[in-house]
């Protein structure tokens, strides 16, 4: 089973550098590395520029930043990002992004620290895919506590899917870029209150989310995000808005 890409959707520009003479052929192999490392190292530098409270924040965005390089990873090697779903020939759900970036993923931890034993081969909900993800139910999720004698609510790490996002059709090729920030736009967003496991194949649309927003269960906690830059940012309640959400998603 090979998930990943499909080699007519590449963007055009990639298809005409590929049709070019090899020696242009290693130019752009050359490039594409230098621009991959060029994110890890944004991934994998520790973050100064913002100051947070809580332990679990702390973690999670660490652990942003390590899903961030396995997406790098996953590009480096398939060619493409992983799509949000994958499918079986009959169009039933198969397998989450969050699965299929488990390989590279696991890169950034130890065998003692996790599970990764995921089968691609066995749907996402057989007993084995279920166990892997209920033996590491944070490695997607943060669990927050808004007081002692508080239940704690968590989040989860989601795409916006969507025509005018990175998730949308065609888009998901694209090469990693270095950009600045006004041309970033928001790969991953974490969501509060989600429903079921990490191996379940489900995210939400762009109107889910602005339904969301709307209905302001943002309003009291700010959320992370993870950008196509490299960037994991931490967004204010304020920055939570219809407006300037629709901004940073949609591919310029």
């Amino acid at each position: 089973m090979t998930p990943y890409c499909e080699p007519k959707s590449f963007p055009e520009l990639y298809s005409i550098v590929m049709k070019t003479n090899s020696k242009k052929n290693r130019y752009w192999e050359i490039f594409t590395v230098l621009t991959i490392i060029g994110i890890l190292c944004l991934l994998l530098i520790p973050e100064v520029q913002q100051a947070t409270s809580g332990g679990t924040r702390d973690r999670f965005r660490d652990q942003i930043r390590k899903i961030g390089a396995a997406f790098a990873y996953y590009h480096a090697e398939h060619g493409c990002f992983p799509p949000a779903v994958f499918t079986d020939p009959d169009g039933a759900s198969q397998h989450s992004w969050r699965a299929l970036i488990l390989p590279q993923l696991e890169r950034s931890f130890t065998h003692k620290e996790r599970r990764f034993d995921y089968l691609i081969d066995e749907p996402w909900n057989s007993a084995q895919n279920e166990s892997v993800a209920t033996q590491n139910p944070d490695l997607y999720h943060r669990e927050i506590r808004s007081g002692q004698a508080d239940s704690p609510s968590t989040t989860k790490l989601v795409a916006i899917i969507d025509d005018s996002t990175l998730w949308g059709k065609g888009h998901r090729n694209q090469l990693p870029r270095l950009v600045n920030d006004e041309e970033k736009q928001i790969l991953l967003i974490e969501i509060p209150n989600p429903d079921g496991l990490w191996n379940e194949p489900t995210d939400i649309s762009l109107n889910e989310l602005f339904q969301l927003i709307e209905n302001g269960v943002f309003a009291h906690q700010g959320t992370h995000a993870l950008f196509n830059n490299g960037e994991v940012t931490w967004l204010s309640p304020d920055d939570i808005t219809v407006q300037k959400m629709r901004i940073l998603l949609t591919v310029k």
